[in-house]
């Protein structure tokens, strides 16, 4: 037998899961409601070569923001963490337009990454510098030797490799 006021009950109950669940994640609804409205305006949004596009494009953001989430959970600060991907990118690139082979040069962008982060290891680890000042010291230094290093301007990099 059909229960109607069991159906009402059922339906109140998905509302409120669903308010529930729009108020807990709204990030999440806007990502579904952006995705949704490209892919109603350009059909082709929806295609895998637009997804691999768009996971090139936010790799690097990905990867920094996944180790910065580490340095939140831990109850740290980096603010220095821009500056020294600039730094290792103009190292890779200044590398790479001498003609150094690609793997090499990414090897090189870790190794300037790491000394960067070494200095704010020694001065927040065994000088005591408080980690927001210590890393704010790092990023002017890194935004200044990024700078330097690539003479104020672009640096075009030719090897598909990268």
């Amino acid at each position: 037998m059909f229960d109607p006021s069991a159906t009402q009950a059922a339906s109140r109950r998905f509302s409120v899961a669903l308010a529930g669940f729009l108020r807990r994640s709204p990030l999440l609804v806007l990502i579904v409601v952006a995705v949704v409205t490209f892919g109603i305006l350009r059909p082709d949004f929806l295609g895998l070569r637009s997804f691999l596009d768009i996971g090139q494009q936010i790799a690097v953001t990905a990867v920094v923001a996944f180790a910065m989430t580490v340095v939140i959970v831990a109850r740290g600060i980096d603010i220095s963490v821009g500056s020294t991907l600039s730094v290792s990118g103009v190292v890779g690139a200044l590398l790479l337009g001498a003609g150094l082979p690609a793997p090499l040069a990414v090897v090189a962008c870790v190794l300037a990454g790491a000394l960067v982060g070494a200095l704010n290891g020694v001065l927040i680890g065994v000088l005591r510098v408080s980690p927001l000042v210590a890393t704010l010291g790092t990023m002017a230094f890194g935004a200044g030797a990024a700078l330097a290093l690539s003479g104020a301007s672009s640096i075009p990099v030719d090897d598909v490799a990268m």
